[in-house]
């Protein structure tokens, strides 16, 4: 990764390195959606009146709010989830909120993998009687 002496370079991805497992990782999610998806919004919505035109007149242009709101709790569920390392299971939105419960869920992560490490010997050694 590229280092940031005295400015701030702009990017389309966030790109940070995951501070358990020290691995680069990059996220083309923004916490937010960028002003492109409000234009995207705002087509769709137009898109929707016009096709309810005939059945709501202009009542029809307030369906975008639910629209809208679908998109937003989407988008940021959808950043949340490719902030989660995929490899120590650290999610650093997580552990914003609540540190223990993060660590919680780092040492469950590493559980279940031991546990599916394990399946996968025992499968290829199966013992002999």
């Amino acid at each position: 990764m590229e280092s940031l002496p005295f400015q701030y370079q702009k990017r389309a991805f966030w790109e940070f390195i995951c501070p358990i497992c020290k691995k680069e990782r990059r996220s083309s999610y923004w916490p937010s959606p960028r002003t492109r998806h409000y234009w995207q919004l705002a087509a769709v919505g137009l898109f929707v009146t016009a096709c309810g035109w005939p059945f709501f007149g202009f009542r029809g242009f307030f369906l975008i709010f639910p629209i809208w709101g679908t998109f937003e709790f989407i988008y940021r569920s959808r950043a949340r989830q490719s902030l989660t390392c995929p490899h120590c299971g650290f999610d650093p939105y997580l552990y914003k909120y609540d540190v223990k419960l993060a660590r919680a869920k780092v040492e469950e992560f590493f559980a279940e993998k031991k546990k599916q490490q394990d399946a996968k010997k025992s499968s290829k050694n199966p013992p002999t009687p």
